[in-house]
């Protein structure tokens, strides 16, 4: 009995596949916008760099 010989080429993904693909990147992507957005808010306020509400231009 001969076996096929594997090949590297794969399959095109169907709808739904590309669907959740894409839902899963936009969580992805996402999470870390907001991870780095907070990231970035708490060391601005550490540093003292955010803009004085009080002060008059």
């Amino acid at each position: 009995m001969k076996k096929k010989p594997k090949t590297l080429q794969g399959h095109y993904a169907g709808f739904i596949t590309r669907f959740f693909a894409f839902i899963i990147d936009i969580f992805i992507i996402t999470a870390v916008t907001t991870v780095t957005a907070v990231v970035l808010a708490l060391v601005i306020s550490f540093l003292g760099l955010a803009p004085n509400e009080n002060s008059n231009p």
